[in-house]
């Protein structure tokens, strides 16, 4: 099965990003997954396919990874994560908790 691969465009300057770091560490999804280059280089990566999301340094080196796994070790997919990364980002989803009603209203 192929690993999976972050692409980088514009297509005249295209390369895989961190590839011989994602062969490392079996990264493997062949239809689901998302990946983000984050502005110091080091890389966000959701393996969809396989519940797993791991976070790369810039050097290729892995900084953590995360399998979606409940307390009675079921595995259960991810979808659409994202990494929050500038303080702006991180403060926007403060905000959004802190003024939300109750629900079911």
């Amino acid at each position: 099965m192929p690993f999976f691969v972050i692409e980088v465009y514009p297509p005249c300057t295209s390369s895989s990003y961190l590839s011989d770091s994602l062969k490392k560490n079996d990264l493997q999804t062949p239809n689901q997954g998302r990946g983000e280059i984050l502005p110091n280089g080091d890389l966000y990566v959701e393996e969809s396919y396989y519940s797993r999301t791991l976070y790369f340094n810039a050097d290729g080196s892995i900084r953590w990874t995360h399998i979606n796994r409940s307390d009675e070790g079921n595995v259960y997919p991810v979808g659409w994560s994202r990494i929050l990364y500038t303080k702006e980002e991180i403060q926007t989803v403060k905000n959004f908790i802190e003024n939300k009603g109750p629900c079911n209203e």
